[in-house]
């Protein structure tokens, strides 16, 4: 099974995460909802390049339902996700690295 890690966060707004992984070359595979409402598939804004194998869903209240393509690559709230995603994205990997280290 693809291991899944849902959180809840908030930085200058509230937002969740549903994100799980996968291996093999893809293209990202986060989307970006507002209000349950998809603003973005795949959007390459939310993570760096280095963890497309990232798939799942960032859902904020705080991104308006209008944005265009422009405010979403310089839009800080986009940059606040990323920073907080990849850091959990991280975390969970050295977790899981350090229980297949102690149960080898």
């Amino acid at each position: 099974p693809i291991p899944c890690v849902p959180w809840q966060s908030q930085t200058s707004g509230q937002y969740q995460r549903r994100v799980h992984g996968g291996m093999g070359r893809m293209e990202p595979g986060v989307s970006v909802y507002s209000r349950k409402v998809l603003i973005k598939p795949k959007c390459k804004e939310v993570l760096p390049d280095w963890l497309r194998f990232v798939k799942g869903v960032v859902d904020s209240e705080n991104i308006p339902l209008h944005i265009s393509r422009e405010d979403m690559q310089d839009s800080k709230l986009i940059e606040e996700i990323n920073q907080s995603l990849m850091l959990k994205v991280v975390d969970f990997l050295k977790r899981q690295a350090k229980k297949i280290f102690q149960s080898t």
